[in-house]
């Protein structure tokens, strides 16, 4: 094995629990030869169609399209801020005309396919191509990982038991296209200073505004020179605001306040000197970075749209190799990782050249030095889902408020990164530790929960509605027990291919156990777990052109009878005998594979404990808790 391999935490207080978990990446991929590919020309493989049904084993939600009314007139208008008619109108499940019973209720064909399409991808040890490549920010205080101590490297400079802050001020000026950092003016021989808030409170009358910046004002402080404070935790080295006013007077310089938001023990806020003549350019690509993650916290309680992005606006930033690494509008703001979560994805398991069953089956778009730099259709083609009974009894009486599905994302490593040592938190693996040291998890999957009640998936906190209105959405579900009806056409599979079709349709796992996939929204919430029972049927392509018709209907060729077990023996095979051998070992089927065991473990229909399945509170992430294999002892059933 050559892949870093994840190590589940052996202690209860260094595990983390989620929705979700990871089916590990394979340690190369099963690629398909292209002259291996039948093309669009000619019938000699398999041929035929699969008929489907799909029961919902919980609450099923897919949206609606718009219509072209509804997006003239909401389409730009947030959901909070919707009319009561325009919210029941946007909460519609998928509809595909009416019937006399009502809306006939559907389930895209295009959510099937990506469905499908992903579980293709895991189960043919398919390429890992669909991961970010874009940066992904950091920021840690207060906890003790092995993120903290790098994170700490910035920003501080220590001399022995005195703390220094590597950020400097400066104001953001843009000058035409460009934008600069422009240098405060020194006081008392520094450009920063600090001031208690209590201070700040205490001044008699209002400060005036500072270009229009939310968080910045015009003060006149005496500030002393800089020199050494003790506090609770640290010595740290600042120059300290020792009189304030909102006017100037005797012995007081005119400065600008920077407030920034009140958190924790903190009560000291910043004073810069006023602009100087001095800038340092910053490259245009830092700009773009910044704009890609200013949280909404930032636009509507603190700055403004664009975060600090506007004529003098106080920051602070840092300096690398004498160019503005990042900047923000706290002194400990966030910073982008060097590596993105794709470099963490091994070059063998990316080839863009490679063709897998998935592109085979599903079809791919040209790519430079594959298949002469074309590109090729798919040839499987998914109806939509019909509901078999359309009524009104298969929807819920009225829209409910989904909870929110708020939760950890990529940027929280000790989920998305494989990690060796779990119960040392110094020890832990980020998204700038070395590329030979760890991978990304793999493919992301969510647990299946049984006997998940609208109670749980609705939210009735109005407190918690009314706070983050922006956050929550309205939907109208169907229950549980509503059945749907789909087709999967398919011209052309080999053996192989239709076997893989079949296998992720059934999912075939070991004996006296079941499984179901997942569909639609709410995942974490418990919702979309559907189970579908699938039936071949294969047609002779040939003898349908040979004639029009049969005795008086239409000819659509003789059926052709191969055995469902043998076309999926057919596809284990062929992967079986293209993995890598020391992953392999003495499988004889994938279910012997400890990676497919991984991937049906996570879509097996059991009754998991919800203790281990739900989000962490937030406090609890700064513990850097890692989320344990799919096949820890962690989720065994509780028999």
């Amino acid at each position: 094995m050559t892949n870093p391999v994840h190590s589940s935490p052996t202690r209860s207080d260094r595990t983390a629990t989620a929705p979700y978990n990871f089916v590990p990446l394979p340690e190369q991929v099963v690629t398909v030869p292209e002259n291996d590919i039948p093309g669009h020309d000619r019938y000699e493989h398999n041929n035929g169609w699969i008929g489907c049904t799909l029961l919902a084993e919980s609450h099923l939600y897919t949206r609606a399209a718009m219509d072209s009314r509804f997006f003239v007139e909401s389409s730009e208008t947030e959901f909070d801020k919707l009319s009561e008619a325009q919210r029941k109108e946007r909460a519609q499940f998928f509809t595909v005309g009416r019937t006399d019973a009502g809306p006939q209720l559907a389930i895209p064909g295009s959510s099937l396919r990506g469905m499908t399409r992903s579980l293709v991808e895991i189960a043919a040890y398919g390429k890992m191509q669909w991961v970010t490549d874009e940066s992904l920010f950091f920021r840690s205080i207060g906890d003790r990982s092995s993120l903290a101590a790098y994170y700490g490297r910035f920003f501080i400079n220590r001399s022995e038991q005195v703390f220094e802050s590597r950020a400097m001020p400066g104001y953001l000026s843009k000058v035409g296209a460009k934008w600069y950092i422009v240098l405060p003016q020194t006081v008392s021989g520094v450009r920063l200073g600090r001031i208690e808030r209590t201070d700040i409170e205490s001044i008699d009358g209002v400060l005036d505004g500072w270009h229009g910046c939310a968080n910045a004002r015009i003060i006149y402080v005496h500030l002393e020179e800089e020199k050494d404070h003790p506090h609770s935790r640290a010595t740290l080295r600042y120059a300290k605001v020792k009189e304030a006013s909102n006017k100037p007077g005797p012995g007081l310089e005119e400065m600008v306040l920077v407030e920034t938001r009140r958190v924790g023990r903190k009560h000291l806020q910043f004073v810069f000197g006023l602009p100087s003549t001095e800038r340092i350019p910053i490259k245009e690509g830092i700009i773009e970075l910044y704009r890609s993650q200013i949280t909404e916290g930032q636009r509507e309680q603190l700055l403004n749209m664009d975060g600090v992005l506007q004529h003098m606006q106080p920051v602070f930033y840092l300096l690398e190799e004498n160019q503005v690494k990042f900047f923000g509008h706290t002194m400990m703001f966030r910073l982008p990782y060097e590596k993105t979560p794709f470099d963490f994805v091994p070059q063998e398991l990316r080839q863009e050249d490679a063709i897998d069953l998935a592109e085979a089956i599903f079809g791919f778009e040209p790519v430079p030095g594959r298949l002469n730099g074309q590109g090729m259709a798919g040839r499987v083609f998914f109806s939509d889902a019909m509901v078999l009974k359309s009524s009104g009894e298969n929807l819920e009486p009225e829209p409910i408020i989904l909870r929110v599905l708020g939760g950890p994302k990529p940027t929280a490593f000790p989920h998305y990164l494989t990690q060796q040592e779990p119960d040392d938190i110094k020890k832990l693996h980020h998204y700038d530790s070395p590329l030979n040291q760890a991978v990304i998890r793999g493919h992301k999957l969510y647990w299946h929960k049984k006997d998940v009640s609208l109670a749980d998936i609705r939210e009735e906190r109005e407190g918690e509605i009314n706070k983050h209105a922006t956050q929550y959405t309205l939907i109208r579900p169907v229950k549980p027990g509503t059945m749907f009806a789909f087709v999967v056409h398919f011209e052309n599979l080999t053996d192989c291919e239709l076997g893989c079709l079949l296998w992720v349709l059934s999912l075939p796992g070991k004996d006296g156990r079941t499984y179901r996939h997942k569909l639609g929204m709410g995942k974490p919430l418990g919702m979309g777990s559907v189970k579908i029972t699938a039936d071949l049927h294969l047609t002779d392509r040939k003898s349908r052109y040979k004639q029009l018709f049969s005795d008086d209907r239409w000819n659509h060729g003789c059926e052709v009878r191969k055995s469902v077990n043998d076309l999926a023996a057919a596809f284990e095979e062929y992967v079986l005998e293209r993995i890598d051998p020391a992953e392999r070992k003495d499988a004889k089927r994938l279910v012997d594979l400890e990676r497919i065991q991984a991937l049906l473990r996570l879509l097996e229909w059991s009754d998991l404990d919800k203790e281990k399945t739900a989000y962490m509170p937030l406090e609890t992430f700064k513990e850097r808790k890692v989320l344990p294999s799919p096949l820890s002892p962690v989720y065994n059933d509780p028999d």
